[in-house]
Parts: C-alpha cells; sequence; structure tokens
C-alpha cells in the first residue's frame, strides 16, 4: 500500500490523493495529484467507495474544507516515487498488516478494512 507522507500532517503517513480543482473529476484529479506530487502514472483499477469525514481540514494556505474522499484502487506503471517535497515529504509502500500511524485514522481505518474485504460502491 502506497502512503505519503504529507507537509501538512505531521509525522503521520495518509493516503494519496487532493483536492479537486474547479470542473475537474475525480479520476482526473487522482491522476493529476499523483503525477504532480509522486512523479507516478496510474491505472485505476477499481472504485472502492465514497467516505466522508466527520470533520473539517486547514491546509497551510488557510483554505478550510470538508473531506469527502473518493477511493480508486490502482496499479502503478513504475514503482519509483519522486516526492515533490513542497506537499509531500516522503512515500513509501508498506504491508497492510504493519501500516504506521495514519493521518485521519479513524476515516483510513474503515477505507483499509474495506479494501481488505474486496468492497466496492461504498458509500460511508
Amino acid at each position: 500500500m502506497l502512503l505519503q507522507k504529507r507537509s501538512d500532517a505531521s509525522e503521520e503517513w495518509a493516503i494519496p490523493g487532493g483536492g479537486l480543482e474547479i470542473g475537474e473529476d475525480a479520476e482526473t484529479c487522482l491522476r493529476r495529484e499523483m503525477f504532480e506530487e509522486m512523479g507516478l502514472k496510474i491505472n485505476i483499477d477499481k472504485f472502492q467507495g465514497v467516505y466522508i469525514s466527520d470533520n473539517m481540514h486547514t491546509f497551510p494556505n488557510g483554505d478550510v474544507c470538508h473531506i469527502i474522499s473518493y477511493i480508486f484502487v490502482c496499479s502503478v506503471d513504475s514503482e519509483k516515487v519522486i516526492p515533490d517535497k513542497e506537499e509531500i515529504f516522503d512515500a513509501q509502500y508498506f504491508d497492510l498488516a504493519n501500516l504506521p500511524a495514519l493521518f485521519r485514522p479513524k476515516q483510513s481505518t474503515k477505507i483499509f478494512e474495506d479494501f481488505k474485504a474486496g468492497l466496492s460502491g461504498v458509500l460511508r
């Protein structure tokens, strides 16, 4: 499982992703963010679901948003990750049985449990 250490998330690791640009769909956003932040070209294999966080998030630039995560299961063309060092300090692959401390742990744990169960079309 590829996780990233974000510049705005202390020492916790996060599921890769980012914010939608105006008029952008979720798949385009995911491809753009993965390439911009980690230099990866991805293949979207499956839509897992939509996960709605129960809290707000404030970004370093002061933007505040309600987090709604569209989760996709993806594969990469190359496993070489090149973090941009601005938004993403580090990125590593982890075994699902041995995950590090997670950013937004309540939501992330649900996402990983559903992934392990092979679920799709989830709305939480």
